[in-house]
């Protein structure tokens, strides 16, 4: 259950879920990618049910990262080296 302070700053919500996805992305594929691509793969995961990161690092397998089509081959392999063993 979301605290009210999360509630309230919108962390709980849909967009604020796809905001924290979307800084994961950031974060993660680095040399300052672009925000719209980073956000259109965070939304097509909420999409896919993938809401929080923690979810993605959980469902997610080490040495094959995301392994959607739709995510470019350099953005795989990042989130790839990102995920926990």
């Amino acid at each position: 259950m979301p605290s009210s302070q999360e509630q309230a700053s919108g962390i709980d919500s849909k967009e604020g879920r796809v905001k924290g996805i979307t800084e994961w992305f950031i974060m993660v594929v680095g040399c300052n990618p672009f925000q719209e691509e980073m956000e259109a793969c965070a939304r097509r995961l909420f999409d896919l049910g993938f809401h929080s990161v923690e979810l993605i690092e959980l469902v997610c397998v080490k040495g094959e990262g995301i392994g959607f089509v739709w995510t470019k081959k350099a953005h795989k392999a990042l989130v790839a080296a990102a995920l926990p063993a």
